[in-house]
């Protein structure tokens, strides 16, 4: 499945997952996630690849593309009353191009057209993407030891 729209002048193109990739993003997952897990929480390889594999299904997993050339990937699901973004990794060569400022507003136009809230969790020493999501507007609405808990309401903000 594939849906392609054009946010600012970028040509950003969402890509379902192959069933034969999913190796290939739990080492990007590893690779960018790595850090902040070993500082909080140590890494345990086997219980985080259990754990990814529990809580990020494919069907939610999609490739993040720039004019036809992979710079990074989305995990989010939908319930009848939000959109959680569950990871959202942009390659770091790719980074500071406003890829994923561009891939969270679509998100944001998406939860306004079904009237729903953005939400997602952010480790609080993930100092970059906690400025990030809140350079966007978004709120903490709640937080404990290692996370703070973000959500965007595009009813009471504008998405643009």
């Amino acid at each position: 499945m594939e849906k392609k729209y054009e946010l600012s002048s970028n040509i950003l193109t969402l890509v379902s997952l192959k069933d034969s990739e999913e190796e290939i993003v739990f080492d990007i997952y590893k690779t960018y996630l790595y850090t902040y897990i070993e500082e909080i929480f140590g890494w345990d390889n086997e219980f985080q690849r259990s754990r990814f594999d529990k809580y990020y299904e494919n069907t939610d997993l999609l490739w993040i593309h720039l004019q036809q050339k992979r710079c990074g990937f989305l995990c989010k699901k939908e319930s009848s009353n939000s959109i959680h973004v569950h990871l959202l990794i942009i390659f770091e060569e790719f980074q500071g191009q406003g890829l994923g400022r561009d891939v969270m507003l679509e998100i944001h136009k998406n939860a306004r057209n079904t009237a729903k809230l953005v939400k997602l969790s952010c480790f609080k020493i993930n100092t970059k993407a906690v400025s990030f999501y809140q350079s966007l507007g978004y709120s903490v609405f709640g937080e404990d030891e290692y996370f703070y808990d973000f959500e965007f309401d595009p009813q009471s903000r504008s998405v643009v």
